[in-house]
């Protein structure tokens, strides 16, 4: 999205309970697989900007639409690793859950209202 913010105020704006957010962690080893594969071939990753969880919970804070804020209230990771196209989920098994760099994100803020 070019710009986060305001996708993020929209989402705030239409939602009642809760905002889901998924994306691919910018540090992962999924994410630079991507970008350094895009470098070299044509692909939608070569205008990806990507994420990490810190700049998400930094976007979100001070957010205020209409009255109403967000706050998180989980935030879970995957690993995924890219082997061609398809993904080694024996492999993945084996890395725990809290792995410092998860490939994907999905975090989930609560609306509450001042």
């Amino acid at each position: 999205m070019e710009n986060r913010e305001a996708a993020l105020k929209e989402a705030l704006r239409v939602s009642e309970k809760y905002i889901l957010i998924a994306f691919l962690n910018k540090f992962s080893l999924l994410s630079i697989y991507r970008i350094l594969k895009a470098a070299v071939s044509k692909s939608i990753y070569r205008k990806a900007r990507f994420l990490t969880y810190s700049e998400l919970l930094k976007l979100s804070r001070n957010l205020n639409v209409d009255g109403k804020y967000i706050r998180p209230i989980l935030n879970r990771g995957t690993i995924r690793l890219a082997f061609g196209n398809f993904i080694n989920e024996d492999l993945e098994n084996l890395i725990p859950d809290n792995f410092p760099l998860p490939a994907f994100n999905l975090t989930i803020f609560q609306v509450k209202r001042i």
